[in-house]
């Protein structure tokens, strides 16, 4: 599996990384993303963000079918004092979305986790059918939450 990583100088922790899909690319991602932050971000924010573009890959390979053969983009981006996460993938027509929690259901608690662990997350399309599943994580946060879901205008989100 391979990736390509770009590390902007400007920003101490921001970064960019393409890598391929399939069932190895969450597990890669995590790790990818741990190293990457190490010795920029507190521990404990390092693994929650390690957790949420764990979640956010993870639904790329599933929901977009972003299979071995494709590719998907990680972005990690210092914004004053929070993480900015994206993961962008070829998209699909489901709309990313917090559904109701089934004990019955393997899955379907990705995105309760991405908000949880977050200050605001969103979806942005960029007309050629990409997605863009963002989430904003403050780099020391107090430890509580609520649902904050956002429209990605709103976030200034621009897509990709």
């Amino acid at each position: 599996m391979t990736a390509s990583t770009t590390n902007p100088s400007d920003r101490h922790g921001s970064f960019s990384t393409q890598i391929r899909g399939g069932v190895d690319a969450p597990n890669h991602a995590r790790s990818l993303v741990l190293s990457q932050l190490a010795r920029h971000t507190p521990q404990t924010t390092a693994s929650d963000v390690a957790l949420v573009v764990s979640e956010l890959v993870t639904n790329s390979v599933l929901h977009a079918n972003v299979s071995a053969c494709l590719t998907l983009t990680v972005e990690v981006v210092v914004v004053d004092d929070r993480l900015r996460i994206s993961v962008i993938d070829p998209g699909s027509r489901l709309e990313p979305r917090i559904v109701p929690h089934d004990p019955e259901r393997i899955g379907g608690i990705g995105l309760f986790f991405v908000n949880e662990l977050s200050e605001a997350w969103g979806v942005a399309r960029d007309g050629t059918g990409g997605t863009r599943v963002w989430c904003d994580i403050l780099l020391d946060r107090p430890g509580s939450s609520e649902l904050r879901v956002v429209d990605s205008e709103s976030a200034g989100v621009v897509p990709s």
